[in-house]
């Protein structure tokens, strides 16, 4: 697979109406007396009614049932997300007049007036329904806190295509642990080095019913004590309605302004109570679809920005560039950019440049060397002619050359945008049901079903290519003029060039379809009892429940088959001048590049490469392999606990909560045998199957020495805290993970907060059990002249480059950083925890002269030590290039991480890319690869940043108007950052592309008595392309500037009945 150029534009935003038609009355509510709804929804696609649409802002309110009494409370349905507040939506204390009990995600102790110690950001039901969100991850990844999450935008891995996996604080969404109702939900990351996201236990966001959502809490840090290993970076917890009565109908379609991305949801909950109201079935079904959308579908991104070396002067007059060509002229983005005579004259080692193509192969086939009947080289023919769709040559415009012969602005040469998407397409369906009955209220029996089937379609991949870029199987195409699949005008052509064997570099789009599609069955099975009893005068409550989980996992593709394709591109003609396969192949005359020779077979069908399209269907059924990989991930919880106040302290209610949970997790990756054996044009990719268990006994306490209740002038409030949780593993024993804190408020109208949390990732079957396997892998260049003054110690880089390229000359341009190399991994059984120390500090205003007002402040930071990593291609050049360390008399194996790297030594046959010696570049060899790395225990991550939430919402009856408006706004700022996996030259990565400092989000609300308006704004500040080297001499584009997105909506109470909404994504296409 060829690199990416494109990565800085990925991540195209367009505007998308969404139109939502609402409220019919059904039936009265169990809980509340009130009146259920069912939606349903209207297409309104772009015109001239979207102007309208645009400019306003919508809620929808939909009915309020209680959630899993066990786990969590009843939002405030009217705040868009919850705050860290005691106040209700109207200026109320909450404390004034609820004393009953409630819990809050981070522990399982249900005390009155229970507030967590950890920032929290909470997202509503009717803050999704208002911004039309079908998928709970579209809101999550929009939170200031979240950054980096695994999407269906852009390039897909191999395996497990279309999910969503969410990435708190941008630790690795395997840090980042995800429960359904204070419970774990099966993973549905296929464990394999090919798949989507780190390896880990990520939950798949698609698996949730959006319907079904009262709340979403996303706290930070604290949970691994109360919940277990994955919750260092926070703890995801989606509170379900699971005790519904009536029938609610929704529906809601979206498309963008151009009329693609077309998206539908239609989604049904309903419930009823049996047994005098002492029991409750509620059941759900929703039907998501999202369309794919191509990079050519937009005009930004089909222009093809990409990356190139920048020349020299003297380097410019060698590239056979077409005459008066000159730097203002080349194709360079900026023509005042001049060219890179010196690392000081202002001017980038790279630049950026329209219509970024590759003239070494494209879709019908570019002659890339030609020799004449004395085996003398025929310069004349080579990228100088293509074959087109009718298989005649004519000629071939390479474009204007940069550096090396695989850049070039404009021309016929390979584009990748023709081959890279915005997001795919994604479809699911979801089906649940809960059921729940009170034999007394100290035996509550309640149980889940589960049931989700998803399909993730990549649009488009990079096909399949022979070419001089690589080597083995994927290398170029070899012919003679007396193939019989030239046309007769191109059998001329070459004549009249002298041409008696050539070779064909081609990106086979017409052959095999790569993309393929995934899908995914979940299954979920909870069933259990709770209750609340009394010994002696006190409360307690228990609660035993048995989860299982399992995701199987399909992935459908297709492959060449290697020995077919071998069969088929070797032809001659028969005594009866047929086309036919021919068998009587050498070494020599061999067309296909590997070394494999063609065998007789009977069902072989001819196949024509020699222009794009002309192969008949009947070989390409020949040659293409459908493929087919089976995944499974299982797991199996059993948790115990018990907890309640057995005594008051002060006349406050202490509360502990202690139990036991054990907990299997088990997973497979089975590839087709043909995938197996590598017979097709990837390398041979390996199962990987394994399971562990753990036993784990946790316990918490709350003391809450000085409450309101106390009565005390000068300390209104003092709470203590603390848990622990000690597991035992069978791959890597013991761990005990801990957290302390607590609160102090001096006066009612401020509160301070710190937290210390011990937390902990536990290997994953991946990282433990993978089989050493073959991949492809490219390697950054690092000494050549865009890198070489780069990097976190450029001295060091440059000093070594320079004995680098004094021993292999020809080592720079690096074939491996424009096309990929073989390499070779595998699983760590010896792998450690990933430990992590991490503390928030923070202060929560709630000023009773502003009663519904509060705002919160709180630090956070979090040391991870050695975190489990597969050690980077660019980790590993940096550590060999920026290293103190370094032979200079052996620069091949400088020290130990540039012998990761192994090279051609001096003398070795064959030639680079650019025909010079090959000493120096990195072996490209399948079977003993240049690259081998496997899992290993790292040095250490660092984060630490501020997060801030402000929230208020007042009636306006006080200023004589009716209704309600609000403000609601996050705002984290990114401190530092530094990923330190080596111990090399560690270099702070915060601000930079991806992470940005200053990250925000503003919600501004009016809810009236017939309609409502909102509109939210999502910041992003600027960005850097590095923070170690800046400077116009080492980029053209250094920075990104801030943006700022625009997210309105409206809704209209049409009728008493119907409710009608709209929103829009992005007003401004940003």
């Amino acid at each position: 697979m060829l690199p990416d150029y494109n990565g800085l534009w990925k991540n195209d935003n367009v505007v998308t109406l969404t139109s939502r038609f609402s409220e019919l009355d059904l039936t009265k509510s169990r809980n509340t007396g009130g009146i259920n709804v069912m939606r349903c929804t209207l297409l309104v696609r772009a015109s001239a009614f979207a102007i309208f649409a645009a400019g306003m802002s919508a809620t929808v309110q939909a009915q309020t049932t209680p959630a899993d009494p066990a786990t969590t409370i009843a939002p405030d349905t009217d705040n868009p997300t919850q705050p860290n507040s005691t106040l209700n939506a109207d200026g109320t204390d909450r404390g004034a007049d609820q004393a009953e009990e409630i819990t809050v995600t981070g522990s399982r102790i249900r005390l009155p007036n229970i507030t967590s110690l950890q920032p929290t950001a909470t997202v509503s039901r009717r803050y999704l329904e208002e911004r039309g969100f079908t998928n709970a991850a579209d809101a999550l990844n929009e939170l200031p806190g979240i950054r980096g999450s695994v999407s269906p935008n852009g390039a897909q891995g191999s395996f497990g295509q279309g999910v969503n996996f969410v990435n708190g604080f941008g630790l690795g969404s395997n840090r980042t642990l995800t429960l359904v109702n204070g419970r774990r939900f099966v993973s549905s990351n296929v464990p394999t080095l090919f798949g989507q996201g780190s390896a880990g236990t990520q939950v798949d966001i698609n698996n949730i019913p959006t319907a079904l959502i009262e709340s979403i809490d996303n706290v930070s840090i604290g949970g691994a004590p109360i919940y277990g290993s994955d919750a260092i970076a926070g703890t995801i917890n989606f509170k379900l309605r699971t005790d519904f009565t009536g029938l609610q109908v929704s529906g809601v379609s979206s498309v963008t302004e151009q009329g693609d991305a077309y998206r539908y949801n239609f989604s049904a909950v309903g419930g009823f109570n049996f047994a005098g109201g002492r029991g409750n079935v509620t059941a759900s079904y929703t039907r998501d679809h999202q369309d794919g959308v191509l990079y050519n579908a937009r005009g930004f991104l089909r222009e093809n920005i990409g990356g190139a070396n920048n020349p020299t002067t003297a380097q410019s007059t060698t590239l056979g560039r077409p005459a008066g060509t000159s730097f203002a002229n080349d194709g360079r983005l900026n023509p005042n950019i001049g060219y890179n005579d010196s690392t000081t004259d202002g001017f980038p080692g790279s630049v950026l440049v329209r219509n970024r193509t590759i003239p070494l192969l494209n879709g019908g086939g570019v002659i890339t060397s030609a020799f004449n009947a004395a085996n003398a080289s025929v310069p004349g023919a080579v990228q100088n002619f293509q074959f087109n769709r009718s298989g005649n040559l004519v000629a071939f415009n390479r474009g204007i050359r940069f550096v090396t012969t695989q850049e070039a602005s404009g021309g016929d040469g390979f584009r990748f945008n023709d081959y890279s998407q915005i997001t795919s397409d994604v479809g699911r369906d979801i089906g649940t049901i809960f059921a729940n009955y009170e034999v007394s209220p100290a035996v509550k029996l309640f149980a889940e079903g589960w049931y989700s089937h998803s399909r993730g379609d990549e649009l488009v991949q990079q096909p399949t290519f022979n070419s001089n870029l690589f080597g083995g199987a994927a290398g170029a195409l070899t012919f003679n003029v007396n193939t019989p699949f030239l046309t007769d005008q191109a059998r001329a052509q070459l004549q009249a060039l002298g041409v008696n064997r050539f070779s064909v570099s081609r990106a086979s789009a017409d052959l095999s379809d790569p993309t393929g599609f995934s899908t995914n069955d979940v299954y979920r099975l909870v069933y259990g009892v709770r209750g609340d009893v009394k010994l002696g005068s006190r409360n307690f409550n228990y609660e035993i429940s048995a989860n299982y989980g399992r995701a199987d996992i399909l992935d459908s593709g297709q492959d060449l088959n290697q020995q077919r394709f071998v069969n088929a591109v070797n032809v001659t003609r028969n005594a009866s001048g047929q086309i036919v396969c021919n068998t009587a192949v050498t070494a020599a005359t061999n067309a296909a590049p590997g070394g494999l020779l063609p065998v007789a077979d009977a069902a072989c069908v001819p196949l024509n490469l020699l222009g794009e399209g002309l192969s008949d269907p009947a070989a390409r059924a020949y040659v293409i392999q459908n493929v087919v990989t089976r995944s499974r991930l299982q797991q199996a919880v059993l948790n115990a606990n018990f907890g309640g106040s057995p005594f008051d302290l002060f006349g406050n209610p202490v509360g502990f909560n202690i139990g036991y949970e054990h907990r299997q997790e088990e997973g497979s990756f089975t590839p087709s045998a043909f995938q197996q054996a590598g017979l097709g044009r990837s390398v041979a990719i390996a199962p990987v199957s394994g399971r562990y268990n753990v036993d784990e006994a946790f316990g918490e306490v709350i003391v809450p020495l000085v409450t309101p209740n106390n009565g005390l002038r000068f300390l209104n409030r003092l709470e203590l805290n603390a848990s622990g949780r000690y597991v035992d593993n069978t791959v890597n024993g013991g761990f005990f993970a801990w957290s302390a804190g607590g609160i102090i408020s001096p006066i009612r109208d401020i509160s301070f907060r710190g937290n210390y949390t011990k937390s902990f990732r536990a290997p994953a079957i991946t990282e433990l059990f993978l089989p050493t396997s073959n991949a492809f892998s490219t390697v950054t260049d690092y000494c050549n002249a865009a890198n070489i003054n780069a990097g976190p110690a450029p001295a060091n880089r440059a000093r070594n480059c320079a004995a680098f390229i004094a021993t292999f000359p020809n080592a720079t341009p690096l074939d491996a950083s424009f096309s990929t190399v073989p390499s070779r991994s595998g699983g760590n059984p010896t792998l450690d925890n990933e430990v992590a120390r991490s503390f928030t500090y923070g202060v929560i205003l709630e000023p009773r002269f502003i009663p519904g007002l509060t705002i919160s402040v709180d630090y956070t930071s979090i040391k991870i030590s050695k975190p489990i990593a597969s050690l980077t291609i660019a980790q590993i050049g940096s550590a060999c290039f920026d290293n103190d360390s370094f032979d200079a008399s052996d620069p091949a194996n400088g020290n130990a991480f540039c012998s990761l790297l192994r090279r051609y030594p001096a003398g070795s046959p064959g030639m680079a890319a650019n025909g010079g010696p090959i000493a120096g570049q990195i072996i490209s060899d399948p079977a003993n690869p240049g690259i081998n790395f496997a899992y290993t225990n790292g040095n250490k991550y660092t984060f630490n940043g501020i997060q801030s939430e402000l929230d208020y919402f007042r009636p306006l009856s006080g200023l004589g108007l009716a209704g309600s408006a609000g403000i609601q706004g996050r705002l984290q700022y990114v401190h530092r950052r530094i990923n330190d996996v080596t111990g090399i030259a560690p270099t702070r990565i915060d601000g930079t592309y991806g992470d940005p400092t200053f990250q925000g989000q503003l919600t501004l609300r009016y809810v009236g008595e017939q309609f409502g308006i909102s509109s939210s704004f999502q910041y992003t500040g600027e960005q850097l392309a590095s923070r170690v080297s800046r400077g116009a001499d080492i980029r053209e584009i250094d920075e990104v500037d801030d943006y700022v997105l625009v997210n309105p909506s409206m809704y209209f109470d049409v009728e008493k009945k119907f409710r009608l909404t709209f929103s829009v994504s992005n007003l401004f296409n940003r």
